[in-house]
């Protein structure tokens, strides 16, 4: 939690420098965060960054924010899932990696991944109905 708090006050500190940012968030990205809520944030502020700068998704950034999919916190790991499916510049071939993370959330035991597994989805399914394809069998079950 005080990683969390630490990077709360970084960000605030920084928030009007873009450069700034982008130096926190590559410093953090490299560091071992201990708690999934500093992850959390940090995917946030990159979401952020890179639908501000429209930059696409073939920059270091979402690569730490792909990277998050394949984190032990289920927390993160929705976090990341969310985040690439809100952003502005992805195309439906980045979206398989998370569109797969949640089909298996879909499948979890736990209701509340369930049911935040199908939410998203039901965004995804709005913009690019052929991405979600392979999630209708689950979506039934």
């Amino acid at each position: 939690m005080v990683q969390y708090h630490a990077l709360g006050l970084l960000y605030q500190i920084r928030r009007t420098d873009k450069h700034a940012i982008r130096k926190l968030i590559v410093k953090f990205s490299k560091a071992d965060l201990r708690s999934p809520y500093a992850y959390c944030f940090l995917i946030r502020i990159t979401a952020n960054l890179i639908n501000e700068e429209g930059e696409g998704t073939d920059n270091p950034m979402y690569d730490f924010i792909d990277s998050c999919l394949r984190h032990k916190n289920e927390m993160v790991i929705y976090e990341a899932a969310s985040t690439i499916v809100s952003l502005k510049c992805v195309t439906p071939k980045e979206l398989s990696s998370a569109v797969n993370v949640l089909q298996l959330f879909i499948s979890s035991s736990k209701p509340v991944l369930r049911y935040a597994a199908v939410r998203t989805l039901n965004k995804v399914a709005i913009q690019y109905p052929a991405a979600v394809t392979a999630c209708n069998v689950d979506l039934e079950t």
